[in-house]
């Protein structure tokens, strides 16, 4: 394994927000926020976890917030391009991380952008609903809705 998580440090953010994939960058500002800002925004509340790999690089965040209603819980994760390097170990390892994070809720969801095909691939294979025949609108931008209903479990 060429990975290691753990739970998320303030001094992570800045060895990840100035080397995020062009389309989380696209996806933040499409918000309404810096990179900077989205990834502190993660310690309001929830869980967070950073993936470094053996050089003590940031790979990714990732974690789950409190939604504004009931029992659900808003999921994201933000990554550099090397997500792309440890494309197995990214895999392997958030898919157990993502039924952590989503374990104080009765559904969790986000949106994601449009483009972001690889991101969509990989929500699909954690469970997530993703929704690709509507689109809605941030920043000038279209992105789909995803869910994963966690009632049932």
């Amino acid at each position: 394994m060429n990975l290691v998580i753990t739970e998320a440090q303030r001094e992570d953010v800045d060895g990840l927000c100035n080397r995020l994939r062009d389309i989380d960058m696209l996806e933040v500002s499409s918000l309404g926020g810096t990179a900077k800002e989205a990834l502190l925004e993660g310690f309001d509340g929830g869980m967070i976890f950073t993936a470094k790999d053996k050089k003590d690089n940031v790979v990714c965040m990732f974690g789950s917030a409190d939604a504004e209603v009931g029992d659900a819980g808003v999921v994201w994760m933000l990554g550099s391009e090397l997500v792309d390097t440890y494309k197995k170990d990214v895999l392997k390892l958030t898919k157990k991380f993502v039924q952590k994070i989503s374990k104080p809720y009765k559904k969790v969801y986000n949106y994601i952008h449009e483009g972001n095909k690889k991101s969509i691939r990989w929500l699909k294979w954690c469970g997530f609903d993703v929704d690709c025949t509507r689109t809605y609108q941030f920043g000038g931008e279209n992105f789909y809705y995803f869910k994963k209903d966690l009632s049932h479990v």
